[in-house]
């Protein structure tokens, strides 16, 4: 339970601070604690819960300042236009480029979570896409941690 706790915690904080880092610590936790499926769940939850302060941010870039001068700036708002006119009318594509973004981190899934907000990607859609991607990640990276020290034991 303190374990899941943690995870969560690491998961929200890591998604808002850029120095908190959910990899690496999964990464170390895949060798201390079991459940690699329910810790990927749960730092997928505490992850979401981080980027979904990002997505309403894009949604409501005035209640911001940095944001709202970013968003303000004529470069920016070219590349908004572009993403926007690029989501419209393919929810399809877009579900899968937010999907891409939660899993692989390319492009960054932090500054896909505010775009998301700002073009008024429906909120199910980011939440869904961004849970499965990030839980996937985190269970790929926790079962790469595992094989890992796995065969290092071995080697030894």
């Amino acid at each position: 339970m303190v374990a899941a706790l943690w995870t969560f915690a690491i998961g929200f904080a890591s998604a808002l601070v850029v120095v908190v880092n959910i990899e690496a610590y999964l990464a170390v936790a895949a060798q201390r604690l079991p459940l690699p499926v329910l810790l990927a769940v749960v730092a997928a939850l505490g992850q979401m819960c981080g980027k979904a302060i990002w997505y309403l941010a894009g949604a409501h870039p005035d209640r911001i300042p940095l944001i709202s001068r970013k968003v303000a700036k004529e470069k920016t708002q070219i590349r908004l236009k572009k993403w926007q006119v690029k989501a419209e009318g393919r929810p399809v594509a877009t579900a899968g480029i937010l999907l891409l973004s939660a899993f692989t981190g390319l492009p960054p899934f932090a500054v896909m979570s505010v775009v998301a907000g700002v073009i008024r990607v429906p909120w199910s859609v980011f939440l869904l896409t961004g849970f499965v991607g990030r839980a996937a990640r985190f269970w790929c990276i926790l079962a790469a941690s595992s094989t890992v020290l796995h065969w290092l034991r071995i080697g030894h």
